[in-house]
């Protein structure tokens, strides 16, 4: 009986972070764009309030790679991402499944001038 509670205890500590990222925990975010990064927030895909500047500091030059937080406590995976770049241009993705791509790279397309949001 002893074990079987120290199993679970074990699986318990194992598993949940597990779950939590799963739902609600964090993500990666890597500017592929060649421009500088000034804001990034995130809002669930049913909420529209935007978390403000997530990141901080709030910058993020290009290559470079940021851990975003995501609201705790939430039971969804899909989130709105929006940027703003340096000189106040901004750039939005609704709909993103962060359960199942917890890592998102940000590339800028010349031909199209847009940017998109990739997994990984």
């Amino acid at each position: 009986m002893r074990r079987s509670c120290q199993a679970i205890a074990i699986a318990s500590l194992v598993l949940l972070p597990l779950a939590a990222q799963a739902a609600g925990g964090d993500f990666t975010l890597t500017n592929r764009t060649g421009q500088q990064i000034d804001r990034i927030s995130v809002s669930q895909s049913n909420d529209r309030q935007w978390s403000g500047d997530a990141v901080n500091p709030p910058q993020v030059q290009d290559g470079g790679r940021v851990s975003i937080n995501l609201p705790t406590g939430t039971r969804q995976c899909q989130f709105d991402l929006e940027v703003e770049y340096h000189g106040g241009r901004t750039a939005s993705w609704s709909g993103l499944n962060l359960c199942a791509t917890p890592r998102v790279s940000l590339y800028w397309d010349t031909k199209t001038r847009t940017t998109s949001a990739q997994p990984g």
